[in-house]
């Protein structure tokens, strides 16, 4: 007996070495993929147009029930959409082009698309202010100091849905669990991502809180709640004339 259970435990601890092992390597790629995003134009308009897709893929399963595209062709996606309306009758015409639109006002957080979504904007700005003697009133009065915007602030809030055929028939859906991970890790990162906004615009920002829900009633979604800040870099000017940011190590 005790021959078994030191087989049963030896065999749990490897199996849980290799998980952890493949974790790892997933969380490196992931890491990775920010880091070439973050260091070059050509990576980052690339990816640009992978999340329109991804979005295109999302909002064609949400609407007709089935999948336009799998995970690992999803520019496909839009390349099939733009190819539909170069080829397509005109009856055809609107149909395609109000996917293409409604796919670039779905908001996209690095790459994962966010279905039903609100999303609320918040900029403050911070003013500064002085008290003053006016000896001829004989009173005292307030004067602006200063104004600093600060940076701003989005919440998104929506569904993470079913992306893949491979989810077709699964109590567990492996996209919803994939997206899922893929946020917690670009969140761990602390790496900056893209945000398509409901207004087609793409901008750099940084996951500051990251809420998801699970409701046993449906099995086809997870509720998210991500807060998100802009990331302005601070640039310094080193001894040799280059510049330099003032940010965490790799990204660069």
């Amino acid at each position: 007996m005790t021959g078994v259970k030191s087989v049963k435990f030896d065999l749990w601890e490897s199996l849980s070495s290799v998980n952890k092992a493949a974790g790892n390597t997933t969380k490196a790629a992931i890491v990775a993929e920010l880091d070439a995003i973050l260091g070059s134009k050509n990576v980052e308009a690339v990816f640009s147009a992978v999340i329109i897709a991804n979005n295109t893929a999302s909002l064609h399963k949400n609407i007709h029930g089935t999948y336009a595209a799998n995970t690992n062709n999803v520019t496909g996606t839009l390349l099939n959409a733009i190819n539909s309306i170069k080829d397509a009758p005109l009856s055809v015409v609107p149909k395609a082009t109000e996917l293409i639109n409604k796919a670039c006002a779905m908001p996209n957080i690095a790459g994962i698309p966010i279905s039903s979504a609100k999303v609320e904007t918040n900029k403050e700005v911070e003013i500064s202010e002085s008290m003053v003697i006016v000896q001829s009133k004989r009173t005292k009065q307030y004067w602006t100091d200063n104004a600093v915007p600060r940076l701003k602030e989005w919440t998104v809030s929506g569904y993470l849905t079913s992306t893949s055929p491979l989810d077709s028939g699964l109590q567990v859906k492996p996209s919803l669990k994939w997206q899922a991970y893929y946020l917690d890790v670009c969140a761990d990162s602390r790496r900056p991502v893209l945000f398509k906004t409901q207004r087609g615009e793409f901008v750099k920002v940084q996951i500051t809180n990251l809420h998801t829900v699970e409701d046993a009633s449906y099995n086809n979604a997870i509720e998210a709640t991500i807060s998100l800040k802009e990331y302005n870099p601070y640039f310094i000017q080193s001894n040799t004339g280059d510049n330099e940011i003032a940010v965490f190590e790799g990204a660069r």
